[in-house]
């Protein structure tokens, strides 16, 4: 190929692509699949428990610990008479 098809090549897109305005390009939404969108929901609920669901069951054990102990010692206060 010489220098002087590289030019003329180029001569001709350009006079194209110049003289025909483009078309703004048709958006569309990316959708997943199915599988990739269950999998993402499967992926978001086990964050979801390995990330909330413990510090709920402590505190839970903790306040369930505390009354019991309250009930045994009569001078701890229980958990319902502190808040």
């Amino acid at each position: 190929m010489s220098v002087l098809k590289m030019r003329a090549r180029n001569a001709e897109v350009s006079t194209v692509t110049i003289g025909v305005p483009l078309a703004p390009p048709h958006l569309v939404p990316k959708v997943d699949p199915p599988e990739v969108q269950n999998r993402r929901a499967k992926d978001n609920r086990d964050a979801l428990l390995r990330h909330v669901l413990p510090p709920i069951m402590g505190l839970v054990l903790f306040a369930g610990l505390w009354a019991f102990i309250a009930q045994i010692s009569p001078n701890l206060p229980g958990p319902i008479k502190t808040w």
